[in-house]
């Protein structure tokens, strides 16, 4: 996955000094009297400060009427935003908006279970209600999905293309359809290019990784006196990895985890330097009159393990072992995409058009090796066992011990995926009398993707691999099972100490893991619009269609996986479809115009009738007013009723396996055991409710200033969740028999597989205000200044499931579902000639690790600003040069411990909000013709 081609030159290029005197020179060499920049900034929809922003309506409304404006708020980012960040990929620009929140990306970690399931990917989560309820289009169709939950991974979009990006943040179902929960984000095409355009850029982080390199060309044609238009546009990208923060020199990793307090009080307590009670690489016996015996070196000489204080499975001081550390914080990933779109005007008033997507992706994500937390049983007699150990077991009369041992000398588990999609897409538009208009198309997508687990654990294997003896015959050391039957090749394993471990050894231990997912959707559409009549207040328009569309996909699996084999399993095959067919119609009224305190107020109203041949039909729909008082103010409002459907893995899924490490009320034990996870054909959809109003404010004596604040609420009824191993053994425990059925225990009583299957049984509200103020200031010769600011407040994000109520609002440290009460995105852009510069400052504000009980003693996490700086100069007619500095200040993350079962993989950082890499650099050049 390394690629070093490019080293010799981004090393040069990127050093701070290098890169720091370019952006001085770009800020303080250019002539004064030049022209300034036109480029329109990023702004929310009803703070307008370019006319450009009132035709922005594709993505709120489906109605088409030149100077409305929906009541739906929308984001909307161009193309000079994009440019003007040259992100590592698009997502990152997406992902600052204060709206979105605990996005999946590539630097995310979910180390544990099939890559399959969506790390590495860039996965958008509006409102932090998760990306299965944040709708992706691309140009107002439906992207393929790029896993089994039918997100869409923005990396293999056709990126150089778009023009722009429309967030919409509320419920869009009645619009868009299912998974609009959240609300939409709607990639637009440039459907019209002509020349050819270009770009090359590289970067990597002030620590000299995670080298990344992206190339993309463009080109665009009109043919047959400009009645057809061709374009294709295609982009390569290579991110290197960025290795464990000990290893990086990352002096911020302080091993910082939530544990339960070890002082037997009833709270939790976050600390430093915490490691793991239940193994060490060398082994450690973690039961018995022994336990607290640890083999130490290659020789695995027994010394006394020092536990410190211990909860769990781990403990704090002591010679307790921190794996954290040790985790990649980037994942290596190669992608490339094609993009190619013809279009004909048949007639004056119809086009047909054709368009081709062809994207591949590489991903290998470094996990953890074959961990095994307190949970080998080694019996006397064991032919590995130091003499000394063995004779205490034969005085104590002891049959066995159990042996936690991290297994560092096997070597990582890597997760490999290997990506293909394609998309093929053909309709007519056309335009009739009076104003309407029409649309029909169809499109075919595929998503193959190659998941492999390389050097992963075979559970049998290795169990057996452990249970060595000597074999009277012969004298030699063999596998107990060898003696039963001779020719079974398995081969036996030292577990004390960290001796190297021989390929023979090595082979028949770990295996390949692999499954072969394969996801379609066919996608049918007609649609047409127009104005029908007119009252006394203006012309009444409407947008009506209908819609097919069939999801599909099939796993195979290899044999081992399938029976639950591996240590990082894939599962089981499964295979399944649905379909669904829709309706909708929406309208847009004038009801006043013209009279005092109405300007002109509209009445949105949509509906939509959904049937899914599974879980049957549902109707959606919405409401909004708009108000236009006067010129300087409007008002807005919605109330929508919106629905998430039960996905393909939420139906089919079979056998999904991850690791889980729980605390088991029957033993008292704590250890890690493999959670597998089925879909259910009894879910039904989730059922929302979406509330927003606000008021943009525009004054017309102070030209190129505007504002807006919106308050938004979402309660969710019937949502689907998967409960976790733990919450099914608490059930168990409490008396609940139906739990129990769930539960697999081994020989020795301990648990080793638990079950589970998603439930309609949830519920998840939240509420807050979003802010958005823009100012540009024209300083004639001496160029612009334009002035931005977007915030979120989230007051409330409670969710309710199996008995208990979290709330996550405020909560820094909980991993995907970290939601920061205040996220704030402000920036100061400086146009004179061809010289653009802009400083960014990204808030996030202060809040806690966790809500979650018991209560956290010391739970608070800091607020923080990072700081970008981007520049750009343009050197001539079609040709750019530019540069960025993330994370300007190099600014380290605060302690925010995930909440997890797997502390092993716990950095001490919540990455799905704070930056893990620190100050990285960008440079590039821009050409076109």
């Amino acid at each position: 996955m390394k690629n070093k081609r490019c080293n010799h030159v981004t090393r040069h290029l990127l050093h701070p000094a290098t890169a720091c005197a370019f952006l001085y020179a770009a800020a303080c060499g250019q002539a004064l009297g030049q022209s300034t920049s036109g480029d329109t900034p990023q702004n929310t929809e009803g703070a307008p400060e370019t006319p450009e922003l009132e035709t922005l309506t594709v993505t709120a409304t489906r109605v088409s009427r030149e100077g409305y404006t929906a009541p739906t708020p929308t984001t909307v980012v161009n193309l000079a935003d994009i440019q003007r960040q040259a992100p590592a990929n698009l997502a990152d620009v997406i992902n600052e908006l204060p709206a979105i929140t605990a996005s999946s990306t590539n630097t995310t970690q979910n180390a544990f279970g099939p890559s399959a399931q969506g790390q590495g990917m860039n996965l958008l989560n509006l409102r932090d209600l998760g990306p299965n309820r944040t709708l992706v289009l691309l140009d107002g169709a439906r992207a393929v999905p790029s896993n089994s939950t039918l997100n869409v991974d923005i990396n293999l979009l056709p990126t150089e293309l778009v023009q722009r990006v429309d967030v919409v943040t509320g419920g869009a179902s009645a619009d868009w359809g299912s998974d609009a929960v959240a609300g939409v984000v709607n990639f637009i095409l440039d459907k019209n290019f002509t020349g050819l355009k270009g770009f090359v850029q590289g970067g990597e982080s002030e620590y000299g990784d995670g080298a990344n390199t992206q190339v993309g060309l463009t080109f665009g044609t009109g043919f047959l006196s400009d009645r057809g238009h061709f374009e294709i546009s295609g982009k390569f990208s290579d991110q290197e990895q960025v290795g464990g923060a000990t290893a990086t020199g990352r002096d911020w990793y302080q091993g910082w985890k939530v544990l339960g307090n070890p002082n037997g009080s009833a709270t939790d307590v976050m600390l430093p330097h915490v490691g793991l009670s239940s193994a060490t690489d060398g082994g450690l016996i973690v039961s018995g009159p022994l336990k607290g015996t640890q083999f130490v070196g290659a020789t695995g000489t027994p010394q006394p393990f020092n536990f410190g204080s211990v909860s769990g499975q781990e403990s704090v001081g002591g010679s307790a072992e921190d794996d954290g550390g040790r985790i990649q914080l980037e994942n290596p990933q190669r992608e490339g995409s094609l993009f190619s779109r013809v279009s004909y005007d048949i007639t004056e008033g119809i086009t047909a058009y054709a368009e081709g997507t062809y994207a591949q992706s590489s991903l290998q994500i470094q996990s953890v090796p074959y961990n095994r937390l307190g949970n080998i049983t080694i019996l006397s007699g064991n032919a590995y066992l130091p003499a000394s150990i063995q004779s205490s077991m034969t005085a104590k009369n002891m049959a066995s011990f159990t042996l936690g041992k991290i297994n560092q000398q096997l070597g990582f588990t890597l997760l490999d995926d290997d990506t293909d999609v394609s998309n093929i897409k053909g309709g007519l538009t056309g335009k009739f009398g009076g104003g309407w208009a029409w649309n029909v198309y169809y499109q075919h997508g595929r998503n193959g993707t190659l998941s492999k687990a390389e050097n992963d654990g075979i559970i049998a294997n290795y169990n057996a691999a452990v249970d060595a003896v000597v074999n009277p015959a012969t004298g030699t050391i063999v596998c107990r099972s060898t003696l039963a039957a001779p020719s079974n090749g398995c081969q036996p394993f030292d577990p004390f100490g960290t001796a190297a471990v021989s390929s023979a050894v090595k082979n028949y231990i770990t295996g390949t893991g692999s499954q072969k997912t394969d996801i379609g959707q066919d996608d049918v559409e007609a649609d047409v619009r127009g104005n029908p009549f007119s009252t006394w207040a203006g012309p009444v328009s409407i947008a009506t269609g209908v819609e097919y569309r069939k999801e599909s996909y099939s796993v195979v699996t290899d044999p081992i996986s399938q029976a639950n084999g591996y240590f990082i399993g894939f599962g089981t095959p499964a295979s399944g479809s649905y379909n669904v067919t829709e309706g909708f119609l929406e309208t847009v009224a004038p009801l006043l115009s013209a009279v005092p305190l109405a300007k002109e107020v509209d009445l949105n109203a949509a509906v939509r009738e959904t049937d899914y041949s599974i879980s049957g039909s549902v109707t959606t729909w919405k409401v909004g007013l708009t108000d236009e008082v006067n010129d300087d103010i409007r008002l807005r409002a919605t109330r929508s009723t919106d629905i998430r459907a039960p996905n393909l893995q939420d139906l089919f899924a079979t056998g999904i396996t991850a690791q889980n490490a729980l605390t088991d009320p029957v033993t008292g034990k704590a250890y890690q055991v493999a959670q597998v996870t089925s879909g259910s054909r009894s879910l039904t959809p989730e059922v929302a409710h979406t509330t927003s109003g606000g008021i943009v404010l525009r004054w017309a004596r102070i030209p190129g200033l505007s504002a807006s604040i919106d308050y938004f609420r979402i309660d969710i009824d019937n949502a689907i969740t998967t409960p976790t191993a733990q919450q099914v053994v608490n059930q168990c425990a409490a008396g609940n028999a139906e739990a129990c059925a769930f539960i697999t225990r081994g020989p020795t009583n301990l648990i080793t597989k638990v079950a589970i299957t998603p439930l309609n049984v949830q519920s998840e509200t939240t509420h807050g205000i979003d802010l958005a103020a823009s100012y540009r200031l024209d300083l004639a010769r001496a160029g612009a200044l334009t002035l931005k600011a977007l915030a979120t407040d989230t007051m409330d994000h409670t969710i309710k499931s199996l008995g208990s109520a979290t709330q996550y609002a405020g909560t820094n440290g909980d991993g995907v579902f970290a939601d920061p009460r205040w996220r704030g995105l402000m920036s100061t852009t400086y146009d004179l000639g061809g010289y653009s510069g802009t400083l960014t400052a990204r808030y996030i504000g202060s809040g806690v690790i966790s809500n979650k009980t018991p209560t956290i003693v010391n739970n608070d996490v800091p607020s923080i600003v990072y700081f970008d700086l981007s520049s750009s100069y343009q050197v001539k007619a079609g040709l750019q040069v530019y540069g960025v500095i993330e994370n300007l200040l190099d600014k380290a993350p605060p302690p925010s411990p995930q909440i997890t079962s797997t502390q092993q993989l716990n950095i001490g950082v919540d990455d799905y909000i704070y930056d893990t890499i620190g100050r990285q650099f960008r440079l590039g050049v821009r050409f076109s013709f």
